[in-house]
């Protein structure tokens, strides 16, 4: 889980990859569109009980599922659940042997079925390239030949972990105290929320692959969320009861940038239930549905200033 940051650049790539379509200069719209050849990479620095951060790197990584979920006094979250094509480790080799091929061979460096797929890097070696194959513990293939030939050769299995930099605005994410929503052009008071997308993506695995094609999405793209609100009189409820759609639009503010969902709901909800004397609440459960384009189910829009 992240914290929904209001940082122009980096919630920009983020709702991209969410939803797959964008447009505009600013503000930006995001509408549901296809994420065929997206991909991010993705990095993770696991502390060992030692102190030494171990990197994990996640490259062609899609995001298949996320969450912005808020609650009043606190900060927005977004949750992704994302499928990687891989898992690449890290690791320096100083033996390692390059003869303007594509093979590279090293007595210490214990190459593993694991290291398919991962980025190659040292002197000789062509920006970008990756191990294509395993020839055995001492010798890979790697996906561009060498562009020398020499011996002792210091090389990179994986990628080293990223210095993290910090831009002006990162460091101010969505608060639910800049939230508002309305029903059907109606403010209502919601204590919490929660707005979920599924985008249906598999992954594609074929006999003598060692990693997944591009994920592709042929189930249906979900949208789904709830309200939790206070029951002030039956209006939302009669949405449920007489299957009656209505435009749900919640905004969150940090300072000039915004950002605004507007989905076409169906009400899913439940009975309000009287269990004591607290004040009764009421789930306001509900589905996004398009009512002529994909755009109309769920659109997002971000404004910088």
């Amino acid at each position: 889980g992240l914290e929904l940051i209001s940082e122009s650049a980096a919630i920009r790539l983020l709702l991209e990859h969410m939803m797959g379509t964008v447009s505009g200069s600013g503000p930006w719209t995001f509408t549901p569109g296809t994420l065929a050849g997206k991909g991010l990479t993705l990095q993770v620095g696991v502390p060992g009980i030692d102190g030494t951060v171990y990197p994990k790197t996640y490259p062609g990584s899609k995001i298949n599922t996320w969450e912005i979920a808020w609650t009043a006094g606190e900060i927005v979250t977004l949750g992704l659940g994302v499928i990687s094509k891989t898992e690449n480790l890290y690791r320096t080799v100083a033996d390692a042997v390059t003869n303007s091929t594509t093979t590279v061979t090293s007595a210490t460096a214990a190459f593993t079925i694991g290291d398919i797929g991962s980025i190659i890097s040292g002197s000789g070696i062509p920006a970008g390239a990756t191990i294509v194959s395993i020839t055995s513990a001492t010798s890979v293939v790697i996906s561009a030949a060498a562009t020398a030939t020499a011996t002792g050769v210091t090389i990179v299995v994986g990628i080293a972990l990223a210095s993290a930099s910090y831009t002006s605005g990162v460091e101010t994410p969505f608060h639910a105290v800049g939230a508002s929503c309305t029903i059907g052009g109606t403010t209502v008071q919601v204590k919490q929320g929660t707005i979920a997308g599924a985008n249906g993506l598999v992954r594609r695995m074929f006999a003598g692959d060692y990693y997944t094609a591009e994920p592709l999405g042929p189930e249906l793209r979900m949208y789904t969320g709830e309200l939790d609100l206070e029951f002030n009189d039956p209006t939302q409820y009669n949405r449920f009861r007489n299957g009656t759609e209505a435009a749900i639009v919640t905004t969150f503010r940090s300072g000039a940038k915004s950002l605004a969902l507007t989905y076409n709901a169906r009400f899913d909800g439940d009975t309000p239930q009287v269990g004591g004397r607290e004040v009764v609440g009421q789930g306001v459960k509900f589905k996004a549905v398009g009512s002529s384009t994909d755009a109309s189910a769920l659109t997002m829009v971000y404004t910088a200033s």
